[in-house]
């Protein structure tokens, strides 16, 4: 069957991702790919995938999703104390944090070598000691809970469920990845929204049977990850090629680059501990709503860049790279509309959800959604230079970002507490953002070419 046609999509992750944006449905390149009978692959043969499809599925689902989380850090932050909700949303933003700084890259590189090579058996290798490392940092923070939990304060003892969360959360979502890059955003869509609902409902009955807010938060979220993990892995496995017998090393040196950009981002996640040590609990609890019920809104932007990684790395000529920034132009200007338009209701809004003792957060919150409109910017500009082969310029623009973006909340929780960290935020997503518009307008030709165009160091 040579010459069968198969698309070829990934995701990076930050499918994090996933943050396909544009609303076009421009159909993506296929490619003929020699077929064997013993390849292990299960491509569908003539499956045709539009990067609009992509987008229409992943985004959808990641908004549900992130709607649905969201739903749950709602419901307990009505229920739970503001230090409590604060304690919770200070730890889901070390673990962001933890989750990809253990990372190595290797989910991303998986993906990326999926979607480059679907024969290539990089991406068995990658998952199998990704898989290791999710399983080591559970370990890790079931101890970290366990011990702070006797010695300092009980309430770590009801965390405890998070530490299973925490490595089996990111290994679905990494497992899940590699349906898109096959071109079964559908899969990996579900997938998600289960998850979050299954999660939501779970949370709702243990509190509604009389357990801890906080406690059925985190065992909730615990189990219902671990059976994600297991059941995608499964499905995706039997997929992929024999794992090759790459060193540790070398896997880990390939995905350098992506390790540095989405870790290094993700280190913008430690804003609500940062806070709380530097101002309170209770200015912690105000900043964490902006800071963490956004969510939903982060996500338009991450889908479209999770297709925008793959489509960009397939670009063979300027006018298909200018066609990409084309499309991210008009999903950035719709995003901004959006952005704008939630923050002028959140004074009506939010005291109604919440209550009276989150009033303060109503600023914060409304500085935070007009931030997101560079934030966006940034998000589809870090996907189209990785994929144009400009992984080392994304991540040291990141890692400045990263920097400036803790001194600036930092330093604005300081001077004027919650509202002040939502101006520091806002302010280096602006600089981030202006210093990729500013790398992509020097640099025109970054085309990352194969087949005879030629590559850019």
């Amino acid at each position: 069957m040579v010459g069968r046609r198969v698309t070829r999509l990934a995701l990076t992750k930050h499918l994090t991702v996933h943050v396909l944006c544009d609303g076009t449905d421009a159909s993506s390149p296929t490619e003929s790919i020699p077929a064997s009978s013993d390849d292990g692959l299960a491509f569908q043969e003539g499956r045709r995938v539009s990067m609009g499809r992509q987008f229409a599925w992943l985004t959808v689902s990641r908004l549900l999703a992130a709607g649905l989380q969201a739903v749950s850090l709602l419901v307990l932050a009505r229920f739970a104390s503001v230090p409590e909700f604060a304690l919770v949303a200070g730890f889901l933003g070390l673990a962001a944090f933890a989750q990809m700084a253990v990372d190595f890259g290797l989910s991303t590189l998986a993906i990326r070598e999926r979607a480059a090579d679907p024969s290539s058996d990089l991406p068995a290798a990658c998952m199998a000691l990704h898989a290791k490392i999710s399983i080591a940092l559970s370990l890790l923070t079931l101890a970290v809970f366990l011990l702070l939990g006797l010695i300092a304060n009980d309430v770590f003892l009801a965390l405890l469920p998070l530490g299973l969360w925490i490595g089996a959360d990111r290994s679905a979502d990494a497992w899940a990845a590699l349906w898109v890059a096959d071109g079964y955003a559908s899969r990996s869509a579900l997938s998600v929204v289960i998850r979050r609902a299954t999660t939501l409902g779970g949370f709702a009955t243990l509190a509604w049977l009389g357990l801890d807010a906080v406690l059925a938060f985190a065992s909730a979220s615990g189990l219902v990850s671990v059976a994600a993990a297991v059941i995608v892995r499964r499905a995706v496995s039997v997929r992929l090629a024999p794992r090759a017998s790459e060193s540790k090393t070398r896997l880990v040196a390939k995905g350098r680059s992506f390790w540095v950009n989405s870790a290094v981002t993700q280190a913008r996640n430690v804003d609500v501990a940062l806070t709380g040590a530097l101002v309170g609990a209770v200015e912690a609890g105000l900043f964490a709503i902006p800071a963490r019920l956004t969510g939903p809104l982060r996500l338009v932007s991450a889908s479209l860049a999770t297709v925008l990684l793959p489509a960009a790395a397939r670009a063979r000529s300027s006018a298909e790279v200018t066609r990409l920034l084309r499309i991210s132009a008009v999903a950035w200007l719709a995003l901004s509309v959006l952005y704008v338009g939630c923050a002028a209701v959140v004074p009506a809004v939010l005291p109604v959800v919440l209550g009276e003792a989150y009033s303060g957060a109503v600023v914060p919150l409304q500085v935070t959604l007009v931030g997101l409109a560079a934030a966006s910017a940034a998000s589809l500009l870090n996907a189209l230079l990785q994929g144009l082969g400009r992984q080392r310029a994304v991540a040291l623009t990141s890692t400045a970002t990263t920097g400036f973006y803790i001194a600036f909340v930092g330093a604005g929780a300081i001077v004027n507490g919650a509202i002040g960290a939502a101006v520091g935020g806002a302010v280096a997503y602006l600089v981030q953002a202006c210093l990729l518009v500013s790398y992509m307008s020097i640099r025109p030709s970054v085309i990352r070419c194969r087949s005879g165009w030629g590559s850019i160091a």
